[in-house]
C-alpha cells in the first residue's frame, strides 16, 4: 500500500508541478491559436466564396441579357416584312450587337465585278450606296476576292484600307470586322461592321 501511495503522490505532484501547468498553458494558448486561425481561414473561404458566387452571377445575368436581346433581334427578324426592311434590321442588329457606329452590307455584282453598298445604317447611306468597290480593293473587295473574315483594330494602320468612303462622308472609321458571304461556293457578298 506504501508504493501506492508513493505513486500516487508522484502523480500528484505532476499535477502540482511548474512543468505540468506550463504544459498546459501552452496546450491552452496551441489550442486558442489554432482555433483563431481556423476562424480565419474559415472567414477567408466564405470570402472567397462569395466573390465567386458575385462574379458567377454578374456572369449569368450578363448571358441572360444577351440571350434577352438576341430573342428580341429573332423575334424582329422572324416579322413578316420586306427584304430590304429585314436586311436593315439584320444589319442594324449587328451594329448593335458589337457596339459599333455602323455596319453595311455590300452585295456582289458579278457581272460588273464590284461590291455594291446595299444596306447601310449610317446617316449618310444615300451618299454610301452610290459607292461600288472593286474586287480586290479596300478592306470589303480584299475579303470578297479571298472570300477570307477579316479583324482589324486600326483601319488607317492597313494598306488595304480605302479611306475614299470616309472623305466622301466625314466620318473616321476606327476598327472593322468584315466577312464575306458565300453560298455553295459562291460569292453573295461582304458583311461590315
Amino acid at each position: 500500500m506504501a508504493a501506492k501511495s508513493k505513486g500516487f503522490r508522484r502523480h500528484h505532484n505532476l499535477f502540482h508541478s511548474k512543468q505540468f501547468f506550463h504544459f498546459i498553458n501552452n496546450k491552452s494558448q496551441n489550442f486558442y491559436y489554432l482555433k483563431n486561425t481556423i476562424g480565419k481561414i474559415k472567414i477567408e473561404f466564405k470570402i472567397i466564396i462569395m466573390e465567386k458566387i458575385t462574379t458567377d452571377l454578374l456572369e449569368m445575368q450578363n448571358m441572360i441579357q444577351q440571350l434577352n436581346y438576341l430573342q428580341k433581334i429573332s423575334q424582329r427578324i422572324s416579322e413578316m416584312k420586306s427584304l430590304d426592311v429585314l436586311l436593315f434590321d439584320i444589319m442594324q442588329s449587328c451594329k448593335e450587337l458589337m457596339n459599333a457606329e455602323a455596319s453595311s452590307l455590300l452585295i456582289y455584282d458579278e457581272e460588273e465585278d464590284v461590291l455594291n453598298f446595299e444596306i447601310v445604317t449610317n446617316e449618310k447611306d444615300d451618299v454610301i450606296k452610290k459607292i461600288s468597290c472593286k474586287m480586290g480593293e479596300g478592306i470589303a473587295g480584299w475579303v470578297g476576292l479571298n472570300r477570307q473574315p477579316l479583324l482589324i483594330e486600326d483601319c488607317y494602320d492597313d494598306p488595304r484600307f480605302n479611306p475614299e468612303v470616309d472623305k466622301l462622308t466625314n466620318f473616321r472609321t476606327k476598327s472593322m470586322i468584315c466577312a464575306p458571304m458565300v453560298r455553295n461556293d459562291k460569292l453573295i457578298g461582304v458583311i461590315q461592321v
